[in-house]
């Protein structure tokens, strides 16, 4: 659990170049993530919207199995919709949550732009930032790499970012 919510913590941290995100009340994007194996590679993709401070949705649309699961974080609740079974799981969190990382993120950490730069963690994980976009003179990751002891196990791209757009609170309940 722990090495999940850590990578989660590496995606977000790519997103703070700027004290701007202090004023960010929202982001949504179109997520594409290619998970490496040994010999395999897992592919994933998801719309992802988050609203500061408390909030964040994610909804699978790749692979076929997956398509329509939700993934709901509001304040301390987690809910995850399985469409296979049209059932939802709702479930306390009491450890460190996504959402926690976030708002750290976004209000205490600074990483200076360094694309093409790996980021080392104490832990043996590191993040390449391979390309930036620039919204509303914010800069945000576009590709991004996750290395563990060197090995490339992840990469994350984005696509069609939008900042402080209006959001249906309905999706977060």
């Amino acid at each position: 659990m722990k090495k999940i919510f850590f990578i989660l913590f590496i995606i977000f941290s790519t997103f703070i170049y700027s004290n701007e995100l202090k004023n960010l009340k929202s982001f949504k994007s179109f997520v594409e993530e290619s998970t490496y194996l040994e010999k395999d590679i897992k592919v994933k993709k998801y719309n992802l919207i988050v609203k500061f401070p408390d909030k964040l949705y994610k909804e699978i649309t790749f692979p076929e199995v997956n398509k329509g699961e939700k993934y709901i974080y509001n304040d301390k609740i987690k809910k995850t919709y399985y469409p296979l079974f049209d059932q939802y799981i709702e479930e306390p969190i009491e450890e460190d949550t996504i959402l926690d990382y976030i708002n750290f993120i976004k209000n205490d950490f600074n990483i200076e732009e360094n694309i093409n730069v790996k980021v080392e963690y104490d832990n043996g994980y590191s993040i390449l930032i391979r390309e930036v976009s620039e919204i509303s003179e914010i800069k945000f990751p576009k590709l991004i790499e996750i290395y563990e002891k060197n090995v490339l196990i992840k990469k994350i791209k984005f696509f069609n970012i939008e900042i402080d757009s209006s959001i249906d609170e309905k999706i977060f309940e």
